[in-house]
């Protein structure tokens, strides 16, 4: 499942994950921290946030949805804070380029395991510095 604090629908999924009696272990479920809760503490607020909507103790994935606020290192600080905390196993980024993994890199943070980004025939020729980045740095393109 795959879903974000922006699409304003984390409570109707998680009444979905709660009513499919489904065991949670079974289910994937991956959320977006919207740039209106960049910075550390907003970060850490806007996660407790999607949880409680979600129903859930912890995210399989929780992803940056995009760089545009420019707080990328104190907001991914926040991500690496809460998967040490056990609220999240995987952590990434959505929507960055090459120059904002590198922030995160040449200030001596972990990479993110998975950057989420449209792909399709149409940008595939764009896109192939950023997908050249994702391989070297062995980060999963979603």
């Amino acid at each position: 499942i795959d879903t974000a604090a922006i699409y304003q629908n984390e409570e109707s999924v998680g009444k979905a994950i709660a009513d499919s009696g489904i065991p949670r272990s079974e289910i994937w479920v991956t959320t977006k921290l919207w740039d209106s809760h960049h910075g550390y503490d907003a970060a850490i607020e806007a996660l407790a946030t999607s949880l409680e909507k979600l129903g859930l103790d912890y995210l399989d994935l929780y992803l940056i949805h995009s760089p545009n606020t420019g707080k990328l290192v104190e907001t991914w600080d926040a991500l690496i804070a809460m998967q040490a905390a056990g609220f999240i196993r995987s952590i990434g980024v959505s929507n960055y380029g090459p120059s904002h993994m590198e922030a995160l890199r040449t200030h001596g943070r972990p990479l993110p395991a998975v950057n989420q980004i449209e792909m399709h025939p149409m940008n595939y020729q764009e896109r192939s510095q950023l997908l050249e980045y994702c391989k070297e740095h062995k980060i999963l393109v979603q």
